[in-house]
């Protein structure tokens, strides 16, 4: 779709320029995993720190639950925003 919206000239939406694999939620997605919240922090922190602040409240009001879930020997557990960002933030100074 994208060759052919280009070729009949067409401007794809920036997030494909951008690197993401679809133009939804203008890349803040509670379907989205992991890689694309990494890359969104990438990209556009300031869209990733808002929905990091709306996960946070939401957290307030219902405890532990997040967008994201990990899994360690077979079990899930939430991972929140806030801390994907700071795992990726200690491997960037790591690096």
């Amino acid at each position: 779709m994208l060759e052919w919206a280009t070729a009949v000239g067409l401007t794809p939406p920036r997030l494909y320029a951008q690197g993401f694999s679809h133009n939804n939620c203008f890349g803040v997605c509670v379907r989205a995993g992991q890689r694309q919240w990494l890359h969104l922090l990438k990209v556009a922190p300031e869209r990733y720190l808002v929905a990091e602040a709306h996960e946070d409240e939401l957290r307030r009001l219902l405890g532990d639950v997040a967008i994201l879930k990990e899994r360690r020997a077979g079990v899930s557990f939430p991972l929140s925003l806030r801390e994907l960002r700071r795992r990726a933030q200690r491997d960037d100074r790591a690096a």
